[in-house]
């Protein structure tokens, strides 16, 4: 997320390297009827597709004019005292006062724990058997019917015993269908791969579009500015932002469970989840709780531009070229989607070695910085050949190494991400060769899955 003049980090106003004989940088295009293109790495979308939903464009801060959408991200200097933690830019900018996307803006409420499925309840238990009765002298008959009283009895309550196991037994395996029944994607326990059909996309879509144009103010906020500062105009846009973002959230809880992809349905809980969270800030909101909004931000945008890649074909083009990764290392149980929980509350190892990864690939992604990504490779120079060969060789050596991470994190769905990228990233680096314009879609999947869990990390202060 940019922030507004006196708080944007450093490097968002240096320019990239200078290359010999390359064009300089496209003059900024009025937002009114700008897709704005990404950093060199995250390439924008072709000139001639339909732009994105205004909800899986970034808002601007501040309403101050944005950096040159070209320029690459660089981590040589630190943030801004009292800025909000900022996120690798591994995407686009989004054009002044777009609105947010109907996942950005998350608030992770924490569901009351529930029962196991199938869990039973403690049975009553029956104390003491019938004492037997003294019989009368020559009645045999009446020694042994106590005795036969209390085994009969005795049989019967181990009858109701093993029926109540049954029945409750049956009935926790019908509360687990019940949480599964109508879930798509409860039996995807596969590998991530490249998704090529999503029956959820044109919804999707939808809730983006009627969305658009209604956050207002909250769109030019400024989000150093914590709750205690806020003016009462403030405090109201802020309220009716946190409103929308709730609505977004219960409109998506029908498609994470459409959905037949798994990832698919991390990726719409967790604009659920974060959405929530950040709209529970708004009494108490601190600039550190705008990272919420950048993780969501990243979901948002990743799903947005997998139905891209779909509806672009380029999915289906790479696909076939790209082998399967191995199987999950273990898969999240299906959790109640109406209020899914943040995929990451507390701190792991991990982060640390994510965040300086993400920012290696940011350094590199700036000395291998490439301006023009609408050309395709029909039209390349053996100049820009040799610079997109260089870039993708760079790439080529990320992916196994975010997937690595993402494994030894012992958090399924962080690791359903990182492979979800490794697996765009290497389709991308292989499709260089023979890129097209439509081929920025796979870059901006492969590299956003990564800033969402960077600013995941960024949020439990990792």
């Amino acid at each position: 997320m940019s922030v507004p003049p006196g708080n944007r980090p450093p490097w968002e106003d240096q320019q990239p390297p200078a290359t010999p004989g390359a064009p300089p940088p496209w003059p900024p295009t009025p937002h009114t009827s700008h897709t704005p293109a990404a950093p060199g790495w995250a390439p924008q979308p072709p000139a001639s597709s339909p732009p994105p939903p205004p909800w899986a464009q970034q808002p601007t801060e501040g309403g101050a004019a944005q950096p040159d959408w070209q320029q690459p991200p660089s981590w040589d200097t630190p943030p801004h005292t009292g800025a909000a933690p900022q996120p690798p830019d591994w995407g686009q900018h989004a054009p002044q006062g777009a609105p947010p996307q109907p996942g950005w803006d998350p608030t992770a409420t924490a569901t009351a724990a529930q029962p196991a499925p199938g869990k039973l309840q403690p049975t009553p238990e029956y104390s003491g058997a019938t004492a037997p009765v003294a019989a009368a002298p020559g009645k045999r008959s009446g020694r042994r019917r106590p005795a036969l009283i209390g085994i009969a009895l005795l049989a019967i309550i181990a009858v109701a015993v093993t029926t109540t196991i049954l029945v409750l037994h049956h009935r926790g395996n019908d509360n687990t269908a019940a949480v599964t029944s109508d879930i798509a994607s409860a039996n995807d326990t596969g590998p991530i791969g490249i998704i090529t059909d999503d029956p959820t996309c044109t919804e999707y879509n939808r809730i983006g579009t009627s969305m658009a144009g209604q956050y207002g103010d909250w769109a030019k906020r400024d989000p150093s500015i914590p709750a205690s500062a806020w003016t009462s105009q403030m405090h109201a846009s802020y309220e009716v932002a946190a409103n929308l973002f709730r609505s977004e959230a219960d409109q998506l809880v029908p498609l994470a469970r459409q959905t037949p992809h798994r990832v698919m349905r991390e990726l719409y809980a967790q604009i659920i989840a974060y959405n929530r969270a950040y709209a529970d800030t708004v009494t108490s909101y601190t600039a550190a709780d705008n990272t919420l909004i950048q993780v969501a931000n990243s979901a948002g945008e990743t799903a947005t531009r997998i139905c891209d890649a779909i509806s672009g074909s380029s999915a289906a083009a790479i696909a076939p070229t790209v082998a399967a990764a191995p199987p999950p290392t273990t898969v999240t149980p299906v959790a109640d989607l109406a209020n899914p929980h943040r995929f990451l509350t507390g701190a792991n190892p991990v982060c640390t070695e994510w965040i300086t990864l993400n920012e290696q690939l940011a350094s590199d992604s700036k000395r291998l910085y490439i301006r023009d990504t609408n050309t395709p490779s029909s039209q390349w120079t053996p100049e820009v050949r040799a610079a997109w060969e260089a870039r993708g060789q760079m790439l080529a050596t990320y992916p196994d190494r975010f997937e690595e991470l993402g494994r030894k994190s012992g958090n399924p769905i962080w690791e359903d991400f990182s492979v979800l990228s490794a697996q765009y990233l290497r389709g991308y680096v292989g499709a260089i060769p023979n890129y097209t314009p439509a081929n920025s879609y796979l870059a901006t999947i492969g590299l956003k899955p990564l800033a969402l869990i960077y600013a995941a990390c960024k949020a439990i202060g990792s």
